[in-house]
This record gives C-alpha cells, structure tokens and sequence, in this order.
C-alpha cells in the first residue's frame, strides 16, 4: 500500500495513520482498472477480480460494496 506515495505494510498501519493522507492500495489500482474495462458491474464479477487474493481481516464484503457503490460515481466522472 502507498501513503502518500510512500510504500507501507498495509495491514499493521491503522485506519488513523492514513487519515488526511493519500492511499492506494493494490486492490484499489485493480478495482479501478475494472470498472474502467466495465468489468465491475454486479457482485459476482467483484468477487471474481478478488478471488486470486488472500484477506487475512476477511473484508471481502466491505470491498465488494466499496467497489459497487464507487462504480456509479467512476462512471460519471
């Protein structure tokens, strides 16, 4: 994951430290990359993007509705 440009360990950093602060994470670049190829549209095509990764904090859930409820707005930007 990137702070601010910076590479860090993503799951010991806290919610806290990455307040006010630019984050990227490689699940967001993908995420991105999906909907831009319209590959995001349903839940199903979502978990199909994640299911080569491994979540140690079991967020899929919280991801897949990341995803759906940020495709909307990336579609209309």
């Amino acid at each position: 994951m990137l702070l601010d440009g910076e590479r860090v360990l993503a799951c010991p950093t806290l919610a806290a430290q990455a307040q006010g602060r630019a984050v990227t994470t490689i699940d967001g670049v993908a995420a991105v990359a999906r909907v831009n190829e319209g590959r995001a549209s349903n839940d199903a095509e979502i978990r199909e993007y994640k299911s080569g990764n491994l979540c140690r904090c079991a967020a899929y859930p919280n991801i897949v509705a990341g995803v759906r409820q940020a495709e909307p707005r990336m579609r209309r930007a």
